[in-house]
């Protein structure tokens, strides 16, 4: 049978990398995954921050398309963790690019909406950037330096996800369930930054899209894209729906109704992402409705929580 083209997917054991893996597989392309601590399951081991490691990838498997989701993505742990992140957020992809750029292959390079402050929502591809915490620094870094190292790479700037996971904290949303589920633990609840959760399953099906105009080289394709569902939600009002769901009280979760003194990082408020230049290309993926697959993945799954 032929394929569509061989694709190189980082990150492939992570919450969006399983997702993608996945959609490209069913979809006619020769896929490597890629993973490092929880390669398994027929995915490639590697090293990222071994330039040498990328090196040797590339020279044996020459992948037409190589798509990045592995990152530091923790805030918390990047304010934290500074160098490890900033080995792992610009190095590696500015290795990656160099790699690209040397075997004619094409890059996507996942990217996030925190590179915008929050200020001046909605942002378009081309709105001002200014990130408040290093995570956004540093992923923006990433952007910068895959572009001016390899202008045709792609950068898909994406919001919070949720989906199916391993553990409860591989998403902020999909943790939220289990927040909901222990009343012993009273805590107060964001509820003044407004967020677009998105499927991961959303992103996969639209990079699969992105994947297919890049194999064709199609002239002029768009560097920087957004990806997002339109449903705005708080933390808050992602906990009512869930208990919603579950037919159980929040009594134990107060809303927070602005940042506290003591908040350990700064955050972005309202980074609501416009996506009229990706809808433009055709790519409308974004359907999935937060609180129906809440109600469809409870059914099955609340024992994980």
């Amino acid at each position: 049978m032929t394929t569509i083209g061989k694709v190189a997917i980082s990150g492939a054991s992570g919450l969006l990398g399983r997702s993608v893996y996945k959609t490209f597989k069913a979809k006619g392309w020769e896929v490597i995954g890629l993973a490092q601590s929880r390669a398994s399951n027929g995915l490639v081991k590697i090293d990222l921050t071994s330039e040498a490691e990328i090196k040797d990838f590339f020279n044996q498997h020459k992948p037409d398309l190589f798509i990045h989701c592995a990152a530091v993505r923790h805030p918390e742990f990047a304010e934290n963790q500074k160098d490890v992140t900033y080995t792992m957020n610009v190095k590696v992809p500015e290795w990656l690019a160099l790699e690209c750029k040397s075997h004619n292959s094409d890059l996507i390079y996942i990217s996030t909406n925190y590179i915008f402050d929050g200020t001046e929502a909605p942002y378009d591809t081309d709105s001002k950037v200014n990130p408040l915490n290093y995570y956004g620094s540093s992923k923006l870094q990433g952007e910068q330096i895959i572009h001016s190292t390899l202008p045709q790479a792609v950068s898909i700037r994406i919001p919070v996800l949720y989906g199916e996971v391993e553990y409860p904290g591989e998403s902020a949303v999909n943790g939220l369930i289990s927040i909901v589920k222990n009343p012993t633990k009273p805590l107060s609840i964001n509820h003044h930054s407004t967020r677009t959760p998105t499927h991961v399953d959303e992103v996969s099906r639209s990079l699969k899209r992105i994947g297919e105009f890049l194999i064709k080289k199609t002239p002029n394709f768009p560097n920087i894209l957004h990806i997002s569902n339109a449903n705005v939600f708080t933390e808050y009002e992602i906990c009512q729906l869930i208990a919603k769901t579950l037919g159980v009280s929040i009594d134990h979760l107060e809303p927070e109704l602005e940042w506290p003194k003591d908040a350990k990082i700064e955050e972005p408020e309202d980074c609501i992402m416009n996506v009229d230049r990706t809808l433009a290309l055709g790519i409308d993926e974004c359907n999935v409705g937060l609180e129906p697959w809440l109600t469809e993945h409870l059914k099955n799954n609340s024992d994980k929580y």
